[in-house]
C-alpha cells in the first residue's frame, strides 16, 4: 500500500502481523491509540486487520507485503517506513520454527528459520534506528522464546535463532540504554496460535501445556512491562520458573530432558 508522509502520528511498526501474536500486537497497540505500519507476506489478512483496526479504533493503518526472508526486500519497506513515518516503536515479531531431524531437514527449511528469525530483527532495527532516535522515548520489543535457553535435539535451529534474538536484544539494550530508545526482548512459552502448533504442543504431553503462554496476555503483558523500563521479560510464574531451570540445572541434563520430549512430536505422527 502506498503511504503518505504522515509526521503528526507517531506509529508502531509490526512484522509478522498478519496472523498469530503479530496480529494481537496490532490490534493492541492500535486500541492505545497508535497508527500501525504492519508488514507480512499475506496481503489479504492484511487488507482485513487494517479495515477492522480503522473501524474499531479509528487509527491510521498502513500495511507492506513483503517477504521477509529477503534482505532486499527488508531493505525496500525500512526505507519506505522511513520516508513516510515517525516511528516510536518496532515489534519484530516474526518468526518460523518447527520439528524436524537435523538429518532429514530440508535445507530450505533450515534456512527459512535462519532468515526469518536473525534478518529482520537484525536488519530492521538497525534501518529504522536513526528514526526511533528522533522520539522523546521509543522502543523495539524483539519476541524470543524460552527455547533460546535450552539446546534441543529436533528443534536445533530454532533455539540457535532465538538465542541470536536474545543477545542481539541484551547487547543493544546496554549499548543505547543512554539514548531514547529502550530495547526489551519478551520470552513466552509455547503459545497455541495455529492448528500446526496446537498440535505439536498437544504432542509434547503436559510439560509443554503447563509452559504455554496465552497470546493476548503475553501482548498485554509484554507492552506494559516494556513501558515501565523492563528489558528482558517474562509473562507469568511458570514462564520465569523455566528460564530459572534453564540457568541452574546442568545443560547436558537438561537439554536431553527437552529432546526427549519434542522426539514425541515425531514418534506420534
Amino acid at each position: 500500500m502506498k503511504a503518505q508522509p504522515n509526521t503528526q502520528r507517531t506509529f508502531a511498526v509490526i512484522t509478522g502481523a498478519a496472523g498469530g501474536l503479530g496480529r494481537v500486537y496490532s490490534r493492541e497497540l492500535a486500541r492505545r491509540g497508535y497508527g500501525i505500519v504492519a508488514i507480512d507476506s499475506a496481503a489479504t489478512e492484511l487488507k482485513e486487520l487494517g479495515k477492522q483496526l480503522e473501524a474499531e479504533f479509528a487509527v491510521p493503518f498502513h500495511y507492506y507485503k513483503a517477504d521477509l526472508r529477503l534482505e532486499d526486500e527488508i531493505r525496500r519497506v525500512a526505507q519506505q517506513i522511513n520516508e513516510h513515518f515517525a516511528v516510536e516503536i518496532l515489534v519484530n515479531n516474526v518468526g518460523t520454527g518447527g520439528t524436524r531431524a537435523f538429518e532429514q531437514a530440508e535445507m530450505d527449511y533450515m534456512l527459512d528459520i535462519i532468515r526469518l528469525n536473525v534478518m529482520p530483527v537484525t536488519i530492521l532495527t538497525r534501518a529504522l534506528l536513526p528514526n526511533l532516535m528522533q522520539r522523546p522515548r521509543a522502543y523495539v520489543l524483539n519476541v524470543g522464546s524460552l527455547s533460546a535457553f535450552t539446546p534441543n535435539g529436533y528443534k536445533t535451529v530454532y533455539p540457535a535463532s532465538k538465542s541470536f534474538v536474545h543477545f542481539l536484544s541484551r547487547g543493544l539494550y546496554f549499548e543505547l540504554r543512554q539514548t531514547p530508545v529502550h530495547v526489551a526482548v519478551v520470552h513466552p512459552g509455547p503459545m497455541p496460535t495455529n492448528p500446526e502448533i496446537r498440535s505439536r504442543i498437544r504432542k509434547q504431553g503436559r510439560l509443554a501445556r503447563w509452559a504455554l503462554s496465552d497470546p493476548e496476555k503475553t501482548v498485554r503483558v509484554s507492552l506494559n512491562k516494556m513501558f515501565r523500563g523492563k528489558s528482558l521479560i517474562f509473562i507469568d510464574w511458570p514462564n520465569r520458573i523455566n528460564w530459572m531451570l534453564a540457568r541452574i540445572a546442568p545443560e547436558s541434563v537438561l537439554a536431553r530432558f527437552m529432546t526427549r520430549v519434542v522426539r514425541r512430536e515425531l514418534e506420534k505422527e
